[in-house]
């Protein structure tokens, strides 16, 4: 591999390769200072397309990546410079129409500009030798000699929890899953016109979602405008399934933004509103969040909800509400989002059993808090996007041992598939 040119050395200045770089460097700083996925890609303006798909390409990746920068390094390398070697080899490997070259000029430039010729020699010294023969070596690289975990990507901790109550080849096959790209789902809305050719038809669970090809066209197409048409994953449907929203019920969602499952909700209550019944129908949509209760409010908005929706800034955990006095709750609950590791792919290097722990512990305050809420003969639907046993069975039974005063009527998990993402949700009924 030449040596760097002197494009976007400091008399010319950075060029696009670097300028790309130092903003991945920055979300990738910001990241392991706290920030999640969602939180670096939910800018104003957006991110570029480039530096989007890089980033999902690295979590999903890092696994290799990390296991290539450790054969060519002489050494350990620094934090700072561990985030721009994973980027090169990213944009090497897996993003098309950068050259090898080029995209190791634009890493030497930038680290030589900010942190001085000695670290820039270090870096300068790995790529040369890992790219020299370019994309093509690597991967042979890493088809050949990389071993099974770093090759399944998952994650150090992820993999020796789901070792423990997985089996072998369950685990694979979920890896392989995992390490694709999530297709855009959606549905269509009660009443929406008939599907277009182009989409394709995503069944599961009797009931129909759609894929389509090209997601900008579906964004900027008049369905969407006029509300015809949600985008969801198949494996939302679990939870609302289980409420089973009847005429003239009060529901309240206490988790509920952004309002994927509230708007399924709101249809049902809609729907049972065109029957004969005695009271009228009222969901109430909590979140601690009052940014995100917004972002909930357009997207029901948009789609032009029928019924009376109140939106609640309130903690789940002591739920400001009368106790006694809802048909259903339903608890969404914060979760380790191990089922949708495909949309949020750093879930899997975020993923501890200390992170665990915490989150059960506060997925059982909100289930204590929900309770008082739900009349007697109502229900209390508890879902997650995740695949732990202590998140989904484990936390229902221990809520049960808790609250003799429910019991559970039914629950279903979901593994991720070609075709939907994973979750769980079980329906828990109080005694009349």
């Amino acid at each position: 591999m030449p040596t760097p040119s002197a494009a976007g050395s400091p008399s010319t200045g950075p060029g696009p390769l670097e300028a790309l770089l130092a903003a991945a460097d920055r979300a990738l700083l910001a990241w392991e200072q706290g920030a999640s996925l969602d939180d670096l890609l939910a800018t104003d303006p957006p991110p570029p397309p480039a530096l989007r798909h890089g980033l999902f390409a690295l979590f999903r990746h890092r696994a290799a990546v990390d296991w290539l920068i450790a054969r060519f390094a002489p050494r350990p390398p620094r934090p700072r410079l561990l985030r721009i070697l994973r980027w090169v080899f990213i944009q090497v490997l897996f993003q098309d129409g950068v050259r090898p070259e080029a995209a190791a000029n634009a890493a030497v430039a930038r680290v030589r500009r900010r942190y001085g010729s000695a670290e820039a020699g270090f870096l300068n010294a790995v790529l040369r030798a890992a790219l020299a023969g370019g994309r093509a070596p690597l991967a042979a690289l890493l088809a050949e000699s990389a071993p099974p975990a770093v090759r399944r990507g998952l994650g150090p901790e992820l993999e020796a929890d789901w070792g423990v109550w997985m089996l072998p080849a369950q685990l694979e096959r979920l890896a392989v899953v995992l390490q694709d790209e999530a297709p855009l789902t959606f549905r269509l809305r009660p009443g929406a016109p008939a599907p277009e050719p182009a989409w394709e038809a995503v069944p599961v669970n009797a009931t129909v979602f759609w894929r389509c090809g090209c997601p900008a066209a579906l964004l900027a197409s008049a369905a969407f405008a006029r509300g015809d048409l949600y985008i969801q994953d198949p494996s939302t449907r679990l939870a609302p399934q289980l409420v089973a929203a009847r005429p003239g019920e009060r529901i309240a969602d206490l988790c509920a933004a952004p309002g994927g499952k509230a708007l399924l909700l709101a249809e049902a209550l809609g729907a049972a509103a065109d029957t004969a019944s005695s009271s009228p129908s009222l969901l109430l949509c909590a979140d601690r969040s009052p940014v995100r209760l917004r972002r909930l409010r357009g997207n029901l908005d948009r789609c032009g909800v029928r019924i009376p929706v109140l939106a609640l800034a309130a903690d789940a955990t002591r739920p400001p509400l009368r106790p006694g006095e809802w048909d259903a709750v339903l608890l969404d609950v914060p979760c380790s989002n191990t089922g949708v590791i495909r949309r949020r792919p750093d879930v899997r290097w975020r993923f501890t059993r200390a992170r665990l722990a915490d989150l059960a512990a506060l997925q059982a305050r909100l289930l204590d808090g929900a309770a008082p809420l739900v009349r007697p003969g109502g229900r209390l639907v508890y879902s997650t996007c995740s695949l732990e046993p202590a998140e989904n069975r484990g936390q229902v039974q221990a809520f049960l041992e808790r609250h003799p005063e429910f019991r559970l009527v039914q629950d279903e998990a979901l593994f991720p598939d070609t075709d939907h993402d994973g979750g769980y949700a079980a329906r828990l009924e109080r005694l009349p």
